[in-house]
């Protein structure tokens, strides 16, 4: 008997002192998660890391070769554009309607021969059977095989429209950096941008500004208009780069410099001088300055450490880190550039000889 109520007092008492034990583990673990929670609760409270960007730099192992094109002296190619690199298109102006409007199949450069414009400054397409180009006419060109008069713009009074660019994100969204002019005075201009929706194309219902669009870019994730134009005061010929937004044009630079406007993966970038922007929260930001490098102008990119850039002379690179040259050249001016995954095309003119070519760099 004696044992057996020992035996019973000790079971209790271990039963206690058990319970105690495991009330005590309770509440350590129970503090742990509260403290684990309360810094959780900080760290979202406080500053956001800066992301890191994992995307290697771009290679610079190029293979280039050269093609010539043959034209007379009169005859300016300016734009080229195209679905892949073996669908390009490369438009002018000039005397001859038929060496204003070339084509490229990956193997050579020709042209169709056949007369559509002789004043083309816009080309535009993503898919080869869809190309879109324009003039100095109020007419937009479409190639579905066959070149052809696609759409007559309304001019609302005024003569003539230029269109200096065709730019698009899908091929239900595409726009024309585009001009009015009335002809009977230098300064009587408005820009204006002409729209496709996968069925028609359209003027919008933009406000009288007195700059003539040059290109045009649209930022993805805003929806915001980005323009480069120009404006001539009276002989005094100024670049502007502006914003279009809820039916309003601001204007973020006005220089004597050359500008230019580039677009990687939805973000639009300003090239002012050696400088580069982007408009970030409404604001102007400056995102890379290049002042004292080999860059001077021209921006295709695959990523923001994959661009081509055109230096004094030469194709330079930037991978991330610095500028290099890809290629050295001699007396040639570059205007317009394509790029692909792994090709580059670019617009090369001899100051010299007048000469145009059309140059083609292939990753190994």
């Amino acid at each position: 008997m004696d044992n057996r109520e020992e035996m019973v007092r000790f079971i209790k008492k271990y039963r206690i002192s058990g319970l105690k034990s495991f009330k005590k583990q309770i509440n350590i673990v129970l503090l742990l998660v509260a403290v684990t929670i309360l810094i959780v609760i900080e760290s979202c409270k406080s500053p956001t890391s800066p992301k890191i960007d994992n995307t290697p730099p771009g290679r610079r192992d190029y293979t280039w070769t050269v093609d010539t094109i043959k034209i007379g002296s009169f005859t300016n190619l300016s734009r080229i554009g195209g679905s892949s690199p073996n669908d390009l298109w490369v438009v002018g102006c000039g005397g001859n309607a038929e060496e204003c409007l070339w084509h490229y199949d990956g193997q050579k450069w020709t042209s169709p021969n056949i007369y559509v414009s002789s004043s083309f400054y816009g080309i535009f397409g993503l898919k080869g059977n869809e190309v879109w180009a324009g003039d100095v006419s109020n007419r937009i060109y479409k190639y579905d095989g066959n070149w052809s008069i696609f759409k007559t713009l309304p001019l609302n009074g005024y003569k003539y429209m230029v269109t200096s660019n065709i730019w698009g994100d899908s091929p239900s969204n595409i726009y024309t950096a585009s001009a009015l002019e009335r002809g009977d005075s230098a300064n009587d201009y408005t820009g204006i941008i002409a729209h496709y929706d996968g069925k028609d194309w359209s003027l919008l219902n933009t406000p009288y500004i007195n700059v003539g669009f040059n290109d045009i870019r649209v930022q993805k994730s805003t929806g915001i208009f980005i323009i480069q134009g120009l404006n001539n005061n009276n002989g005094l010929y100024l670049e502007k780069i502006l914003v279009y937004d809820n039916k309003v044009f601001k204007e973020l630079f006005s220089t004597t410099h050359l500008s230019q406007l580039g677009y990687i993966n939805g973000e639009v970038y300003m090239i002012v001088e050696q400088k580069i922007y982007k408009y970030l929260n409404n604001t102007l930001t400056l995102w890379k300055d290049f002042s004292n490098t080999l860059y001077y102008s021209g921006f295709k990119g695959r990523s923001e450490k994959d661009i081509i850039g055109f230096g004094i002379g030469k194709l330079i690179h930037y991978n991330g880190e610095n500028w290099a040259t890809l290629l050295e050249t001699e007396n040639l001016q570059f205007s317009d550039s394509i790029i692909f995954d792994d090709d580059y095309f670019v617009i090369a003119e001899n100051m010299t000889t007048r000469e145009y070519y059309i140059i083609r760099g292939t990753l190994k």
